[in-house]
């Protein structure tokens, strides 16, 4: 008995059979957007808005605030146009409405914070570890000497 054998295929060649055989067609339209979502739109709308589904003939698109929806909505038009040219007939966007991004589709830089420098005398920091010493928790003396050293900087920048 033969065994037939199969011929692998990258998926990007299969991907839109895949969702034209589960009937998904607008999911890959909106697959489509995201991939070209920049040329679309501009690189300064997308970097703060992503397409987010189809409902009907309207086109809902994710804004990280209502700045940015505020913003787009002057250029509705030209964005309804530039979409339906890339659609080319395949699906027809009648409308764009705008929604806030979740948070966690949001790309948040993370910078971790670095306390500014700490300028105090190194006499009266000495003295006030003298008299701190009467604090018996030691995670507490920490905590008060710590305290005292911003409040002592703090007060040099404003003389």
């Amino acid at each position: 008995m033969a065994e037939k054998r199969r011929k692998l295929v990258p998926l990007t060649e299969t991907l839109s059979d895949v969702y034209g055989y589960q009937q998904w067609g607008n999911q890959w339209h909106l697959f489509k957007l995201v991939q070209r979502w920049p040329q679309l739109v501009g690189e300064a709308f997308a970097k703060y808005s992503m397409p987010a589904y189809f409902r009907r003939k309207d086109l809902w698109i994710y804004a990280h605030n209502s700045v940015w929806m505020q913003q787009m909505n002057f250029s509705k038009t030209e964005i309804i146009d530039s979409i339906n040219g890339f659609l080319q007939g395949a699906l027809t966007v009648g409308d764009i409405r705008w929604v806030l991004q979740p948070a966690e589709l949001i790309d948040t830089p993370t910078e971790e914070y670095v306390p500014p420098p700490l300028d105090v005398d190194a006499d009266a920091e000495q003295a006030f570890r003298s008299m701190a010493e009467n604090v018996e928790n030691p995670e507490a003396r920490e905590a008060l000497c710590r305290l005292w050293k911003r409040m002592e900087s703090l007060k040099k920048k404003g003389s």
